[in-house]
This record gives structure tokens, sequence and C-alpha cells, in this order.
């Protein structure tokens, strides 16, 4: 019988492994990059103008918000499960679904920008001018759509390697665009207009990328005039039922969003003081950092486990979500852990002395980050099997019942009680865990029939 090293190298050398690999390096890259440009910028435009420049690319963050549906993921999803059947039709037919939908929210959001944007810069931001470069901003939806349909296409099929460079391209190429216009006009107007060159340039990086999968051994992706083809026979019948699964998607996340940070904070700000907001901010943004470092599994294994589905193996799909869970939970567990303990050194160095009572919020949310790393493949799960309303429904469940026990330990002990609020809410993860195992007990094996678009 193999040991537990053993099996953790057979885990380390699979493919998911190294999808997941490439995909967190891509993240990782991005984020440097990201962070060099915003530096960059800063320094050559002063505070104030990159204070205007930062508002116009929030408040083009937040119409893209509204009118954003997860179609992607769900795009993703079913593009595995149709290379696990085979079925290189329903490929195509996805392509042009999500080529349809897509180009839809995106136009649909470039020209509410440019309606609303520049009022909502005047009234809110003080600067119609802001409002205005937002707008600018929002070509980019519809100029990046064919880099998104890319984008899919690669993620669905599994070639991980391929979309991680396309992706840091896009972002490298973006950054350089950005510090070139802004060093140019020496104004934030120079930034926006990198930001839609990059959009511009992101049409030629694709079209490489989508000819590098010819004859690469992977399932062969359709042309793009087929996609074209499949996305004018899209209905509004495919529309509303990706609308009805992407909108479950976006909600579960924007309600985790709402459960586990904005609802203890405004609890906190409701019964609390600022400085014990502050501490209470503080602990979890430095907390965060370990499960970020699993974004890289989440995202590969979406179509890790449509492709499963789609091969009609549930046993496999099991065994797969159960190792990914017990691995990703064992990590946090241990890594986690060790640095939760090096942060009572950390805190007061980086932050100072004064920050020293944040450290007290510490244990309550190592607990709710373990429990998050237990759960990374639960969101993937209810995607995949189309059971986004039971998660819904657990999560909400769960909020309901900590809601009051919530306002009392935040009452009783400000930050501390936040904190504890938090690790309530996480809680519901043994639920979505005793969901998960009983789904695949009742589960016979068999493959998937074709979902919508037709």
């Amino acid at each position: 019988m193999p040991s537990a090293v053993e099996r953790l190298k057979g885990a380390l050398r699979s493919r998911f492994a190294r999808d997941a690999a490439f995909l967190q390096i891509a993240a990782i890259v991005n984020q440097a990059s990201s962070f060099v440009t915003s530096i960059l910028v800063f320094r050559i435009c002063g505070i104030i103008a990159f204070g205007a420049y930062a508002e116009a690319l929030n408040l083009y963050a937040l119409l893209f918000f509204i009118g954003n549906v997860g179609f992607a993921q769900l795009v993703v999803a079913r593009i595995a499960e149709a290379m696990g059947r085979g079925e290189k039709a329903d490929v195509k037919r996805w392509l042009g679904f999500f080529l349809a939908a897509y180009g839809v929210v995106a136009v649909g959001i470039c020209l509410l920008g440019f309606v609303v944007a520049p009022w909502i810069g005047e009234k809110f931001q003080h600067d119609r001018e802001v409002g205005v470069w937002a707008a600018i901003i929002g070509l980019s939806g519809p100029l990046s759509l064919p880099f998104n349909v890319v984008q899919c296409a690669l993620h669905g099929t599994r070639r991980m390697r391929l979309l991680a460079e396309m992706e840091n391209l896009k972002e490298l190429a973006r950054g350089f665009l950005v510090v070139a216009g802004v060093l140019a006009l020496g104004t934030p107007i120079g930034a926006v207009g990198g930001e839609v060159a990059a959009s511009v340039v992101s049409l030629v990086i694709a079209a490489v990328s989508y000819r590098k999968t010819r004859g690469d051994g992977g399932l062969e992706l359709p042309l793009p005039r087929e996609i074209l083809v499949a996305a004018r026979a899209t209905t509004w019948d495919d529309l509303r039922e990706g609308i009805r699964i992407g909108t479950a998607v976006t909600l579960r996340k924007n309600l985790t969003v709402l459960f586990v940070t904005l609802m203890p904070r405004f609890l906190l700000g409701w019964l609390g003081s600022a400085q014990e907001m502050a501490y209470l901010s503080l602990a979890q943004n430095v907390m965060k950092l370990p499960v970020q470092g699993l974004a890289g599994i989440s995202r590969a294994l979406i179509p890790a486990l449509g492709q499963l589905r789609g091969e009609g193996d549930p046993q496999a799909l099991a065994g797969l979500l159960s190792k990914i869970m017990k691995l990703s939970g064992g990590a946090v567990l241990v890594f986690g852990g060790i640095y939760s303990f090096s942060l009572y050194w950390l805190v007061p160095v980086l932050y100072g002395e004064t920050a020293r009572p944040a450290l007290h919020l510490i244990p309550a949310l190592f607990l709710s980050m373990v429990l998050a790393g237990f759960a990374v493949g639960v969101e993937s799960f209810y995607l995949v099997v189309d059971r986004l309303r039971v998660a819904i429904l657990i999560d909400v469940g769960t909020a309901i019942a900590v809601f009051v026990p919530g306002i009392l330990l935040i009452s009783a002990w400000q930050a501390q009680g936040a904190a504890i609020h938090v690790a309530l809410c996480h809680a519901g993860t043994a639920v979505h865990l005793y969901y998960v195992s009983r789904y695949f007990r009742r589960l016979t094996p068999g493959p998937t029939p074709q979902r919508r678009p037709q």
C-alpha cells in the first residue's frame, strides 16, 4: 500500500496538479504586473491624477458588476463535459452561446456607460471627466470579446499552459501600454487609452493562441466562422437558461462576500467603533492570503470535474473532488497554521504596535480559513452538477441561523465577536460536504445528456 508521501508525489505529477500550477503561476504574474503598473502610474501622474484614474476604473468595475452574469464559468464547465463525451459539436454550440450572450452583456454595459457614467461621475465623484473616462474604458468590453471566447475554449478543453501564457501576455501588454500612455500624455487619459489599446492587442494574442491549438493533440476546436454561425443560431430560450444558471453562479459568489465579509463589518460598524473595524479589516486582509493561494486549484477544478461528468464516471469525479478537498484543506491547515503563527511577529513589525490588538482575531479567522480550504471544490461541484440552488439555500440558511448570534457576539466582544461570527458563517461548510457525499452515494454511472443550447 503506497505511503502518504508516495500518494502526495503521485498527486503532484497528475494533470490536474500541472493545470493548477500553470494557473496559479499565471495569477501571481498578473498580480505582480498589475502592482508594478499601479506604482509606475502613481509615480508619473501623482496622487491626485492617480486617484482620478482609480475612480474611473472603479466606476467601470461597478457598471460591469451590475451587468455581470457567470457565463464564463458555465460555458467552461459545459465545454469540459462535451470534451468528456468527445462531442466537438457541443463545444461549438457552447462557444457560440458565449459569444452571443456575453456579447449582448458587453455591448449593453458599454452603451450604459456612455449614457450614465458621466452623470455618475459628476454627481457622486465630483468630476464628470471621471465618468467619461469610465465610459471610454467600457469600450474594452466589446473589444475583448474574442479574447474571452478563446479564454473559455482553452479553459474548458484544459489547455492550461496556453491559457496562462495568453492571460499573462495580455496583462503585460496592458501594463506596458498604460504606462506608455501616461508617459506620452502625462495625464490619466493616457492610462485610459492604454486600457483600450490593450483590448485591441488582445485580439492578436487571442488569434495566435487559438491557432496554436491546431494539431496540439487536444480536442479540435471549431473554426471562428463556425462559432459565429453557432452564435447566430442561439435562441432566446438558450439565453434564458444560461442567464438562470449564470445568475446563480454570480449570486452565490456575491452571497459569500456578503455573509463572510460585508455583513460582519456592517454589524461591527453599527455596534462597534472605527478602531474595532480597523482591527477586523486588517486581520481579514492578512488572513485571506493563504486561501488566495488556492485560486489555481479552484479554476482548474471546474473543467476537470466537467470532463469526468461528461465521461459518465461519478466514482472518478467523487474521487478527484475528495482528494482535492483533503489536500487543499490539509495544506491550509498546516501551512496556514505556520503563516498564522508568523503573523504574531509580522503584524507589529509591518503595521506598528497599534495593530497588535488585531492579533486576538487570528484564532477565529484561522478556523474560517481552514473551513474555506476544505470547501475549495464545493462551488465547482454545484456548477458542474447544476445544483446551485441547493448551495444558495444552504448559504442563506446558515446566514439566517447565525445572524442573531452574530449580533450578540459583536455587541459583547466587538471585533473579536465579529471574527467568531465569520467562523460561524463558514460552519455551513459541514452541510455542503454532507450534501456532496449524499449526492455521490445516490448517483449511478452513465454519460450525461446534452445540455442547452441544443
